[in-house]
C-alpha cells in the first residue's frame, strides 16, 4: 500500500487540486462556496434545476456563477 500512495502523491499538487473538473453530482451551494472560499476554481456542471433563488444567498450565487462551467 505505501508504494500507491507515493505513487499518488507524486501526481498530485502539493497545494492541493487548483481547478478541479466535475459532473453535475458535485454541483452544490456548499460545495462550490467552499472552493470558491479556498480561492479554488472550479469546471462543475450545472444541473438543470430550473430558476434558482438566490435572495438570502449572496455567497452561494456567488460561487455557482464564478464556476465557469455554469456559464
Amino acid at each position: 500500500m505505501p508504494l500507491i500512495i507515493e505513487e499518488v502523491g507524486e501526481r498530485v499538487h502539493p497545494e492541493g487540486p487548483l481547478e478541479p473538473v466535475g459532473d453535475q453530482g458535485y454541483h452544490s451551494n456548499d460545495t462550490l462556496t467552499a472552493l470558491a472560499d479556498a480561492e479554488v476554481r472550479t469546471y462543475i456542471s450545472e444541473p438543470d434545476r430550473g430558476q434558482r433563488k438566490w435572495k438570502e444567498k449572496p455567497e452561494a450565487r456567488q460561487a455557482v456563477y464564478g464556476n465557469p462551467a455554469a456559464d
